[in-house]
């Protein structure tokens, strides 16, 4: 049975991302929390029985200690800017409280991911969010997991809220008062503060509430635009300080009035890196502040702050008992004694004792056998030390001093965090039957890649079709519904791939998955066979394929094994450049080589050109003396010879001797590579790629990226210094002018070359207009740039529209005109380099230049040496080995943190996720991107020059496709099992997670990249009318 090739590579890559997402739902669990809400029933008695606790009502919850609480969130507050205020950094007033004594102060470590919506979730529940929260993030729904603001809530408290709207949609319905603002619209942080601070003169003069909640963007904002070391940054802080001694001073003189003083409380849901964003877990990114200020702390009755640390989600009990409602019934924070020493020391033991017996209770639902467990055992020792305690407290045996009860209350403690790291490991319970499911998959797709790539017919796949086959798949599938079912039925049953319902719903999702489990395995079957059917031609084609691709196909297999190890993992960047350094400096000595060689044959030619007219002259004279009126054509025609470029001689005399003399020259070179390479080396030539290899150094060090040295200071640093931004201007305006005579290069048509030039004047100008560069006279305020980005996407749009119609009317006009896909491909490539430069930072603009001027030194130099000693095959691989390195020259890592959030609202001034989605999307892989685009462009270029575009040019494609799927499915499929097998591995969330979801974005490129070729080779077989 045969399967036309190109759809048979769609339905391999449709089956990559299917497995992958199956793999996605399996790994990132939903925590299965608690149902229902916590109350004061039922509350466990004091740990004593005797005469003494009869009256004392042993099972009455703690007391508030405070009547009022406003929280201050401010969004990306490192504990470093409160913590180390300087003079041009900081927040004075809130350091001198912390100074003086006067408040109680902690640096919060925040679980990964470090984004707003899991970080909120995490300090208002007191549970660790799953890692997908990070997808999450950007569409919060109402959060129905027990917490704080509930309680608050269901306890009578009024809750007025300003701010990020993030928490109205998560807590509908809670407030009083409120008025939210987007977190994504980065560009704006200005508005988005005062828009919360125009609320605070009216509510602080009011006593209808009795909870106010302030979440400040602005400085979130700072930090994805500029980065932490922005001039704006001391302003802004600045700024905040003033709101807190507001707000401290406001209700330090109400509390005079008030039965209960009001609580104040500074904090941040993550920190900030030192590029700007968030999202990973390095120090910076998880060390947030935790301030607690109020009028019971002054004439220093508070905490000396000395460093100590707690989890973030400790605030979820902390602010619970001081505000006298239940903890959340999942939360696994721990009260930390410091926030207990107003209550007297009964009451405060009796604070950690519920706070055990919550955290008790969520160990006994998630740990099996707990009561054998030691920390279950440590836990009732405390519980014993407790009621040995009280029995002295209430018989009066001896003399009680806090040092007793700290350590009771020590003991408490260490239990509880001995409790919540064991429920934190068996709350996510990952679906592992659909796990194995989708590595079954992801298995099956290299093996159809293989069999397409190296399918004997060019245009079909070959599918063995025999009657054992058949009765094979049959088979297959009928074990496989048999083995499905069989789990289904079992404790390890997946939640995705097995109906758990009754009735008509559940018969139809029986069916459904059923025929998908025996599609499944038929397709194994039927995959496998067309594998081992192309074997013997692989291993045949295997041992004689030349040595360069052969390097290449190593580094990919060095690239798949590099990612069982985290440090690799984190240090990616480190093995592209390798792989491309090493590349370029192989073909530099190549090229050196041959130029050698080119050399050593001009000289032999040289001889050889010597000998043959000397031999010439020293003939018999007596042939050249004819009769004077032909003396001078034949005299003339005894020197006629001619040298063609390509330094092969062509003799036009009528001695044949110089030719078999130039023949045994040419029969010197030692190989068709050398000769090939050779004829294609010049001085220019090699001159080129020392520049390559140059502007490859100089990349690497443009941004620092990964863990270990992305804290070290680098070109970018350097640039984004305030005190360099006028250098920085300078340099963008060479690099524009770099770029747009690049680009105008690359096309004949004079239209597309004045669209090029109004782009690059119209980046130039959003780049002044929001802050980034200079230009005096023109742009003296800061703003967001609107119209200046959307003139450009005007053009991008315009430009692509031209050429889309042109292609088009030259289609119809001339079908067969070679030149036409070639304009259509570099058009492409021009009009996707000036969106990503729009959609870049300032300081990369320069990095963009170099990297297109890469491209055209590499199309025109190293790619023409690398023909010579390989196939097509090896330059595809070159390219894409150029666009992983250019992922990570532009700062880009695999971790979250390195997502650069603020090129997805250039040019827009509303919040829209599907258009900020996909221009995140395309400044994150923008190098990627603009590798494969160049890439197609050489490949038709290669053969529009040899007159092979129709079918050679549609194979190119398809062979492309098949190399790009395989480049990504034997990766995914190694690392999907990696993952699968240390999901409790300690660095399954900080490095492991968020480098499986780079895989599943850099997937979902590569998908729209092999529908971009199939949709293109498409159009080569209908419109230019292919034929075999």
């Amino acid at each position: 049975m045969k399967i036309k090739r190109s759809v048979f590579i769609l339905g391999c890559v449709c089956l990559e991302v299917l497995g992958f997402l199956v793999f996605l739902k399996g790994f990132f669990p939903v925590k299965s929390a608690i149902s229902g809400h916590a109350s004061f029933i039922d509350l466990p008695p004091q740990p004593i029985q005797d005469k003494f606790t009869q009256a004392e009502t042993p099972s009455l919850p703690v007391p508030p200690l405070f009547g009022r609480m406003v929280i201050v969130l401010i969004d990306a507050l490192r504990a470093d800017f409160v913590f180390n205020t300087t003079k041009d950094r900081g927040m004075p007033y809130v350091k001198d409280q912390i100074t003086k004594q006067e408040a109680v102060s902690f640096v919060a470590k925040a679980h990964p991911p470090t984004v707003t919506m899991p970080r909120i979730k995490a300090m208002t529940t007191g549970g660790i969010p799953g890692f997908i929260d990070v997808v999450l993030n950007f569409d919060s729904k109402s959060l129905t997991e027990d917490n704080f603001i509930t309680q608050l809530h269901r306890n009578g408290k009024k809750i007025v809220f300003y701010g990020d709207d993030t928490w109205i949609r998560l807590f509908p319905e809670h407030f009083l008062r409120e008025d939210g603002t987007t977190s994504f619209f980065v560009t704006d942080y200005t508005e988005v503060d005062d828009n919360v601070t125009r609320h605070l003169p009216d509510e602080l003069e009011r006593t209808d509430w009795d909870v106010m909640i302030l979440h400040y963007l602005g400085l979130d904002h700072i930090g994805h635009l500029a980065g932490p070391h922005s001039p704006l940054m001391g302003p802004k802080l600045k700024e905040m300080d003033g709101i807190m001694e507001k707000i401290h001073k406001a209700v330090i003189k109400q509390d005079s009035d008030l039965e209960l003083p009001t609580l104040v409380v500074l904090c941040g849901d993550h920190g900030m890196s030192d590029q700007g964003s968030h999202g990973g877990s390095s120090v910076t990114e998880v060390s947030t502040p935790l301030v607690l200020l109020s009028s019971l702390y002054s004439n220093k009755k508070g905490v000396q702050f000395d460093w100590s640390t707690l989890q973030q989600i400790d605030l979820a009990p902390i602010l619970s008992t001081l505000m006298g409602v239940p903890i959340p019934q999942n939360s696994l924070g721990a009260l930390p004694t410091d926030v207990l020493w107003k209550y007297d020391l009964r009451l405060a033991l009796r604070a950690m004792q519920l706070n055990a017996h919550q955290v008790a209770l969520v160990y006994k639902q998630n740990v099996a056998n707990y009561e054998k467990k030691f920390v279950f055992i440590q836990y009732e020792q405390a519980i014993k030390k407790h009621e040995s305690w009280l029995h002295k407290y209430y018989n009066k045996e001896v003399a009680l001093d806090e040092q007793s009860a700290y350590y009771v209350m020590k003991a408490y403690r260490d239990s509880v965090v001995a409790m919540r790291d064991q429920v934190a490991r068996s709350l996510a319970s990952y679906d592992l039957y659909a796990m194995i499911i989708a590595i079954s998959l992801l298995c099956m797709v290299p093996m159809g890649i293989v069999a397409a790539l190296f399918s004997p017919d060019g245009s079909s796949v070959q599918v063995p079709s025999c009657g054992t086959v058949r009765w094979l798949c049959v088979a297959s599938g009928v074990v496989a519904v048999a083995g499905h079912f069989t789990v289904c039925t079992t404790s390890y049953k997946s939640e995705l791939l097995c109906p758990g319902t009754s009735g008509i719903p559940a018969v139809i999702l029986v069916v459904v998955t059923g025929g998908i489990v025996f599609t499944m395995g038929a397709s194994g079957i039927l995959l496998l066979t067309a594998f081992l059917a192309v074997v013997k031609s692989l291993l045949v084609q295997m041992t004689r394929l030349p040595i360069v691709t052969k390097c290449f196909l190593l580094g990919n297999v060095l690239h798949t094994i590099s990612l069982l190890s985290s440090s690799f993992v984190e240090e990616e960047h480190q093995t592209w450049y390798f792989f491309t350094m090493t590349v370029h400096m192989a073909v530099t000595g190549l090229a050196i080589w041959s130029y050698k060689d080119q050399l050593e044959d001009e000289n032999k030619i040289s001889d050889a050109v010597s000998t043959t007219l000397k031999d010439a002259f020293n003939t018999d004279q007596t042939n050249c003396r004819k009769p004077d009126q032909k003396h001078a054509e034949q005299s003339g025609n005894c020197f006629r010879t001619v040298v063609h470029p390509s330094s092969e001689l062509h003799e036009v005399s009528p001695s044949n001797e110089l030719h078999r003399n130039t023949s045994s020259v040419s029969n010197e070179n030692t190989g068709n590579s050398r000769r090939k390479a050779s004829s294609r080396v010049n001085l220019w030539t090699v001159f080129g790629m020392l520049i390559v290899l140059m502007l490859c150094r100089l990349l690497r060090s443009w941004n620092q990226t990964g863990i270990k040295w992305a804290d070290q200071t680098d070109i970018g640093d350097w640039l984004v210094s305030p005190e360099n931004k006028l250098a920085l201007s300078v340099i963008v305006v060479v690099s524009l002018a770099v770029i747009t005579f690049l680009l105008m290069s690359l096309t004949d048509d004079q239209f597309l070359k004045i669209m090029v030039f109004i782009a690059a004047v119209g980046i130039f100008t959003f780049k002044a207009a929001n802050g980034g560069l200079v230009l005096p006279g023109i742009y003296s305020e800061v703003t967001k740039g609107v119209l200046e980005a959307r003139v450009v996407y005007a053009v991008v749009a315009l430009s692509l529209l031209y050429t889309a119609h042109k292609t088009v009317r030259n289609l119809k006009l001339q079908p067969y005109n070679t030149q036409t896909f070639l304009q259509l491909t570099k058009s492409l490539l021009v009009l996707w380099t000036l969106t990503i430069t729009l959609l870049m930072r300032p300081h990369n603009i320069p990095l963009v230049a170099q990297i297109l001027l890469q491209q055209v030194l590499i199309s025109r130099c190293v790619v023409d040496i690398v023909e010579a000693f390989s196939e097509d095959s090896s330059v595809i691989f070159l390219y894409i080995w150029m666009g992983n390195a250019a992922f990570f020259y532009q700062g880009n890592s695999n971790s979250i943190t390195t997502v650069d959030v603020s090129a997805g609202y250039v040019g827009l001034d509303g919040y829209s996720p599907v258009l900020i989605g996909t221009l995140m999307c395309a400044a994150t892989y923008a190098g990627p991107v603009f590798w494969f685009l160049a890439l197609l462009v050489k490949l038709t270029e290669r053969r529009v020059l040899r007159g092979k575009v129709g079918k050679q040019l549609k194979e190119s494609f398809l062979q492309l496709a098949c190399l790009l799927i395989l480049s990504q499915s034997i990766p995914n499929a190694v690392y999907t099992v990696l993952v699968t097998l240390q999901r409790y591995h300690l660095f399954v969330w900080s490095v492991f997670s968020p480098k499986l979801l780079y895989q599943g974005m850099t997937l979902l490129v590569t998908f729209l990249q092999v529908v971009f070729i199939l949709m293109a080779s498409f159009m080569l077989e209908k419109v230019l009318l292919i034929t075999n």
